[in-house]
């Protein structure tokens, strides 16, 4: 079982072009398990064609013993799942137990997202007069106005842009590209940003570097915004993510139908898309006076 779970952390990476983040959850959550099937089958190198759904339930079970929160469980389901799906693809078994077993009902949980007033006076006050602060002020104004994630804009080249047309090419989950609009704003941050990249003198072909000219990597972005917001918002929620939800419930709020924000967010299904269908409830008011006729008692 070990080595076929060394083959798919393989293909995720090398066929499937997964993100380093999203291969160190499969290989934790796959080697946990493996930890988990030494003991219920009682043998030091499980069989994956002796992996059932009792098998499965009972490692639920497990998980739920051990005070797993329902995401987090639903999230090692979903990870076996894919690698039952990859067994089922190289020969390996012929069904997928896991399709036997229900996943944990999960609570709807709204995304967190900043007003658009908020977000202006919080990209507007950042300068942007050297290497750190251009650089900082390009890839706060890029997440907004494009809404990719930290995977895809760490993984921007300068060959994928092409400002003279306001687009980007970025290369989502499962090797998918796709072309996205920017906005002025986030055009011209990233132009004086350029500025300084050049002086760095480095032949790196990443849009964003550190400032020792190589790639940046998750943990450089992900402080960044946590200290650039830790600065200005009182918001809990101090991750890219809150760009990216912010994006998508501004583009809706302002007329953007569901199926173009899916494609620009790079969703595989609508449904993922369809929770940022919710609204303000300064908004719903606003569009309950504005558009029924007994909104307002006329007198």
């Amino acid at each position: 079982m070990i080595k076929l779970i060394d083959l798919f952390l393989r293909y995720i990476k090398e066929e499937r072009n997964y993100s380093n983040h999203t291969e160190k959850h499969y290989s934790t959550d796959l080697h946990e398990f493996h930890k988990f099937a030494q003991k219920f089958l009682k043998i030091d190198e499980p069989d994956v064609r002796k992996i059932d759904k009792f098998c499965i339930r009972a490692y639920l079970h497990e998980l739920y013993k051990q005070d797993y929160a329902k995401r987090s469980v639903s999230r090692k389901l979903s990870s076996l799942r894919s690698f039952f799906n990859y067994l089922i693809l190289t020969e390996e078994v012929q069904s997928n137990p896991l399709n036997l077993v229900a996943n944990p009902k999960l609570d709807k949980k709204l995304p967190k997202f900043l007003q658009e007033s908020e977000l202006h006076e919080f990209l507007d006050q950042i300068p942007s007069n050297d290497l750190d602060s251009s650089r900082q002020k390009a890839i706060l104004e890029l997440f907004y106005s494009s809404g990719i994630r930290l995977s895809e804009l760490i993984s921007i080249r300068l060959t994928d842009m092409d400002l003279k047309n306001d687009t980007i090419k970025v290369t989502g989950k499962g090797s998918k590209d796709r072309i996205i609009p920017i906005g002025d704003q986030a055009k011209a941050a990233i132009q004086k940003y350029m500025t300084f990249r050049d002086e760095l003198e480095s032949r790196e072909k990443f849009l964003f570097l550190t400032n020792k000219g190589k790639q940046l990597y998750p943990v450089f972005v992900q402080r960044l915004v946590k200290q650039s917001f830790s600065e200005f918002s009182g918001t809990s929620a101090k991750s890219p993510h809150l760009l990216r939800h912010s994006y998508a419930t501004h583009m809706l709020d302002n007329g953007a139908d569901l199926r173009s924000i899916k494609d620009l967010l790079g969703h595989e299904n609508l449904s993922t898309t369809q929770i940022y269908t919710h609204v303000s409830k300064d908004k719903l008011k606003k569009t309950f006076s504005l558009a029924h006729p007994r909104a307002k008692i006329k007198t």
